[in-house]
């Protein structure tokens, strides 16, 4: 067995791509992705014959390796930590597959200030959903994915107790001791 991945189709640029659609955009978006056999005439390619192609696709896969988002709240420094996130399903030509994708953006606003309000956000994307479907009736595509940016938006906040706040806390528990001693 050879670890070439020759057989693979890997998308190298990203830098294109972009998912807008938030609660508070304008626009809303979804990234599609389809695979369908090869048709002559396309491009002026030459394709092989359907028998060739489903050769090639009887052990057919696609491979999705990607990254989501999960929140600690008590993580001061990266309260957002990205996991591994693995997609996998069989294709073929005699097959139609359909998957959908659902992002969600997070937002963690952070009150950091010591004396005065200092809100901070950190912004991420996590995973929400997923759906798929699978049927035997052959189509024109054989693979389809739908990558879409859900239109609400999680949010966390965190605020941390200022020292005048702790202080005043100190200063009360203080005067029930001094009231509670005489007693004593």
């Amino acid at each position: 067995m050879t670890n070439s991945m020759a057989g693979y189709y890997c998308i190298k640029n990203w830098t294109d791509l972009q998912l807008l659609g938030a609660w508070d955009y304008p626009l809303f978006s979804e990234l599609e992705f389809f695979v369908r056999p090869c048709t002559n005439g396309t491009n002026n390619i030459t394709c092989k014959s359907q028998e060739d192609i489903d050769l090639l696709l009887v052990n057919g896969c696609f491979g999705s390796y990607l990254s989501t988002g999960v929140v600690d709240p008590g993580n001061y420094e990266t309260p957002i930590q990205y996991t591994p996130m693995n997609f996998y399903t069989r294709v073929s030509s005699e097959t139609y597959v359909f998957y959908e994708l659902d992002l969600q953006h997070l937002e963690i606003q952070t009150d950091s200030g010591i004396l005065l309000e200092d809100i901070h956000s950190l912004t991420g994307i996590a995973q929400t959903n997923q759906k798929s479907s699978f049927s035997l009736d052959p189509q024109d595509v054989i693979f389809e994915l739908w990558i879409r940016l859900d239109t609400i938006k999680k949010v966390y906040t965190r605020k941390y107790d200022k020292i005048q706040n702790v202080l005043a806390n100190v200063g009360g528990v203080f005067n029930v001791l001094m009231l509670v001693e005489p007693y004593y």
